[in-house]
């Protein structure tokens, strides 16, 4: 997805880069990892994070893709609120809400962040759609028209 995800924003006319091309760690223990993802991050000339997750939960009736900012950011509430309007209106779903959360990568981001849930992997009908390239590529271009949609707010 965050390969999609970049290619997406690329075509916009945005730079993406990816913390990290594959299943690979960047480093040898969770905590330097995050570290180097946080220095990625916070380089000079990013101007905002995108986080893209899939999401489980215990309750597998939970569904639906899920955007998060950090608590009391405003600005990360707004990149929140416009990818995930994005991604609800062009998948069909029913409105969902922004959410404030405090997850390291949105706490630690010096940029406007948002942590993008793209389904629940605990749900049935979520993991046929994720693995769904059709619905893969529609969600990648629902985000990076959100992530677009809130730059052009800016300008």
């Amino acid at each position: 997805m965050a390969k999609l995800v970049k290619a997406e924003l690329e075509a916009l006319g945005m730079e993406g880069i990816l913390t990290r091309e594959d299943e690979n760690a960047l480093a040898a223990t969770k905590k330097a990892d995050m570290a180097a993802r946080k220095s990625i991050m916070n380089s000079p000339g990013v101007d905002g994070v995108v986080s893209i997750h899939m999401n489980k939960f215990t309750d597998c009736s939970v569904h639906g893709p899920m955007a998060f900012y950090m608590e009391g950011s405003v600005e990360g509430e707004r990149l929140a609120k416009a990818v995930i309007d994005s991604i609800t209106s062009a998948i069909g779903a029913p409105e969902r809400l922004a959410n404030p959360a405090d997850y390291y990568v949105i706490r630690e981001s010096k940029p406007v962040a948002v942590l993008v849930e793209c389904g629940f992997l605990s749900n049935s009908g979520d993991v046929k759609l994720l693995t769904d390239p059709a619905h893969q590529k529609k969600l990648a271009k629902a985000i990076a028209a959100g992530v677009d949609s809130y730059f052009n707010m800016l300008d």
